[in-house]
Parts: C-alpha cells; sequence; structure tokens
C-alpha cells in the first residue's frame, strides 16, 4: 500500500509518500527522486523496490508538495533538508539510500553530512560531470523554464515527456510525470542548478561507505564509470546494461533486483 504524508522540519513541511509491506524484515529503503520530478517517480516501482522493507520517498523542498528551503538551495541544502525530514520519522535506526540522476548527489552528501543514518548507499546513473562539462550542463540544465501564453513554450516538454514517454509507460503515466515536472514552474531548475555546481569529484572521493554504483545503459554509463572510479575506496560498481530504458517504470523489476542483489552483498561486506 502507497500513502502520503507530511513531516515538520525547520524549513517548512516535507510531502512524501511510503510503501508499507506486509512483513518488514529489511532497513527501510529511502528513495530520493531526479529533478524536476516528485516522489511520484517512484510510485510504478516502490511495489518492485518494497519486498519486506518500507520505502519511503520525499518531495524534495520546492518540488512536488514539499514548502522551498531558500531562493538557492545547494545539494547541501537538500541533504540537510532530508536528514532533517528522517529526523522526524523517528526510524529505529538508520535507512538505506537509493539516489536516481540528482538524487545520487543528494544521497552522496547525505552519507557525507551523517553516516551513521545511512546504513547503505545505492547510486543509480550518476550526473557525474566536472570542469567544463559541468558549467555548460548548469548553464543550460539550470537556467528557468520560460514559459509563456504561446504553445511553442511548452513544446520540448510536450516532447520529452508525453511524445517519446507516452508509448512506453502508457498516457495517464506520462501526463503525471509531467505534471509534476509543471508544477515547480518557476522553481524547477533550482536542484538542477544544484546538482551542476556541486563539487562532484572532491565530495565523492571522500564518500566514506558502504556504496554500490549502477550504471545502466544510459547517456550517463560513462560519467556513472567515473563515479565509480572516484569512490573506488567505498564503492562497489555494477554495470546493468540489459536495462535500457525507463528505468524505474518497464524497468522497475529488473532494477529493484540489481538494487536488492547490491544492498545484500554490502551488508555482507559489512559483516565480515
Amino acid at each position: 500500500m502507497i500513502r502520503a504524508a507530511y513531516a515538520e522540519i525547520p524549513t517548512g513541511q516535507v510531502h512524501y509518500r511510503e510503501w508499507i509491506p506486509e512483513k518488514e524484515a529489511r532497513r527501510p529503503l529511502l528513495c530520493l527522486h531526479p529533478a524536476p520530478f516528485s516522489s511520484a517517480f517512484f510510485t510504478t516501482a516502490m511495489p518492485a523496490l518494497g519486498e519486506a522493507r518500507r520505502i519511503i520517498a520525499p518531495d524534495y523542498p520546492g518540488y512536488g508538495s514539499s514548502s522551498p528551503c531558500g531562493e538557492a538551495p545547494s545539494i547541501e541544502d537538500y541533504a540537510a533538508s532530508i536528514l532533517q525530514f528522517l529526523v522526524c520519522l523517528e526510524l529505529d535506526g538508520p535507512v538505506d539510500v537509493l539516489g536516481f540522476h540528482t538524487g545520487c548527489l543528494v544521497g552522496a552528501e547525505m552519507q557525507l553530512q551523517s553516516v551513521d543514518a545511512i546504513g547503505a548507499l545505492v547510486l543509480v546513473d550518476v550526473p557525474y560531470f566536472l570542469g567544463e562539462v559541468q558549467e555548460r550542463m548548469s548553464a543550460q540544465a539550470g537556467a528557468p523554464l520560460k514559459l509563456t501564453t504561446e504553445l511553442e513554450s511548452i513544446a520540448s516538454l510536450w516532447q520529452s515527456g508525453i511524445a517519446v514517454k507516452a508509448p512506453l509507460m502508457g498516457m495517464d503515466r506520462a501526463v503525471e510525470l509531467l505534471a509534476e515536472q509543471l508544477r515547480a514552474h518557476p522553481n524547477a531548475h533550482l536542484a538542477f542548478k544544484a546538482a551542476f555546481t556541486y563539487p562532484c569529484e572532491e565530495r565523492f572521493a571522500r564518500l566514506p561507505g558502504p556504496a554500490a554504483i549502477i550504471a545502466t545503459k544510459s547517456m550517463l554509463s560513462d560519467v556513472t564509470a567515473e563515479a565509480a572510479r572516484a569512490a573506488a575506496a567505498s564503492a562497489l560498481f555494477i554495470k546493468a546494461d540489459d536495462i535500457t530504458r525507463g528505468v524505474f517504470e518497464e524497468g522497475a523489476p529488473q532494477i529493484a533486483a540489481r538494487i536488492d542483489a547490491a544492498l545484500t552483498q554490502l551488508e555482507d561486506q559489512k559483516g565480515e
């Protein structure tokens, strides 16, 4: 069963969705969504991810139904907010953390800020950009969307969100996710700006672990491998070339199996 609720942190309310399993035998899994979506991004995958574990998926501040946390939040700010959110839940112990795209950076920063709160970290398709590439990405994706009364201003979003995705996941689901992008307007770009100004190289080199980094067959596969090399001291690298699209939609059963196997391996290594 998926339910929705709010938690109160110093900067405002955090909206979250969670999956409650019939029998809970493993640590909860915190799911960190990609920008500019919300926790709704994980609702298709929650049943596959949530076998014998509680799945908790918060909306970042300023996304979904969560309150904003400032005019120009950083990845450090998002991580601190989600750590405060975890305190509000009064859990019995640490959580495992799953990040996807932007969520990878937030998850990594959470582990750096409070290693005791994180059992294990699993990062899927990491936007590990450096130098000039990061600057270029920041200028492009970090710029605000300029909506006008003309239909053309939403054409690119419609193309990527509906024309491309509806044949793969169905019109209703594609419209749901497009709506999540639009509801963050006019600040939908802020998490991108934070991601593409985050000091990836320095922060990933300091990850305390345990961590697993998974690369699906995507445009981020090469930079995800670079992220794994940067975090070599603490990270397990997994290639998932069989997952080529819809990672948490049509690919949900496959990625859930990889995530479960990675968490099991990390638990076994920690126990040795």
